[in-house]
């Protein structure tokens, strides 16, 4: 009879769950990295509702022109990727305000809205958000490049489909 050594078993076992387990832990520290995350802010929501421009930021908006669902300010050293904002040039003072209006009195009296600063990975502040949705997934690629989704409303929840679609 061939006796086993149960202890070599064991151990060998043992340490290549600890390595695999190890491997998925890491694995997902290391997606994790490639995410940035939206605080609530009072601060950004006068920026938004005192109709002031950030001269560093490129601005986009989501929605229709004259009744958005969400402006984003993007600091100049990143690249805004998701190509469903659409990029306000020429933006002024008088424009942001008329934005913010129609987003606001699109359904008759002033709904709830959030002013968000956006972080990246690194927990440097690189961007701002204006929405009644406070749902925004933040993903960061390569050379500065952020791809910022797009709003979620409640009803939406339920067609399942990528909030970096276009809707």
């Amino acid at each position: 009879m061939h006796r086993v050594n149960w202890v070599a078993v064991t151990g060998t076992c043992g340490r290549m769950l600890g390595g695999c387990l190890a491997g998925i832990l890491l694995l997902t520290i290391g997606c994790l990295e490639h995410y940035g995350r939206m605080d609530p802010s009072t601060e950004v929501d006068r920026l938004f509702e005192a109709a002031k421009v950030l001269p560093d930021y490129n601005y986009y908006y989501a929605g229709g022109q004259n009744n958005p669902r969400a402006l984003l300010g993007i600091h100049r050293a990143y690249t805004q990727t998701n190509a469903s904002w659409t990029p306000m040039k020429g933006l002024n003072p008088e424009i942001l305000k008329k934005r913010v209006a129609a987003m606001t009195n699109e359904i008759g009296h002033a709904p709830e809205t959030y002013g968000g600063a956006i972080f990246s990975p690194d927990g440097a502040q690189m961007g701002i958000w204006y929405s009644r949705s406070r749902d925004v997934i933040i993903r960061f690629g390569e050379n500065r490049e952020v791809s910022v989704s797009l709003p979620r409303w409640p009803d939406e929840n339920k067609e399942r489909r990528s909030p970096f679609s276009v809707p």
